[in-house]
């Protein structure tokens, strides 16, 4: 199963009004990274982040497939004091 698929994308926590957006990439061979690179890089809003690796990405990674992830700026915030509380809201999210 996991030797068709060609790449992850995870998008978690990606629309939070507190900062930009990240993506990050995994295992991407060299020509699809230069690829998502050069269509993300010039959008303002979005940057090249750090690598995380609590996420369901991580399955697929450990399974050598490639994996693109999006997710908030300040993902570890928005992870500790808010995702799946009561904060946890359409509201905080731009896309809402």
């Amino acid at each position: 199963m996991f030797d068709q698929i060609q790449l992850v994308i995870n998008l978690d926590g990606a629309g939070y009004y507190d900062g930009k957006t990240s993506y990050s990439l995994y295992g991407c061979p060299q020509p699809l990274a230069d690829h998502i690179r050069q269509s993300l890089n010039p959008h303002s809003e979005l940057y090249e982040g750090e690598l995380w690796y609590q996420s369901d990405h991580m399955i697929f990674v450990i399974n050598q497939r490639p994996a693109l992830t999006i997710t908030a700026e300040k993902f570890i915030q928005l992870c500790t004091d808010i995702t799946h509380t009561e904060k946890d809201r359409s509201h905080i999210y731009a896309c809402a």
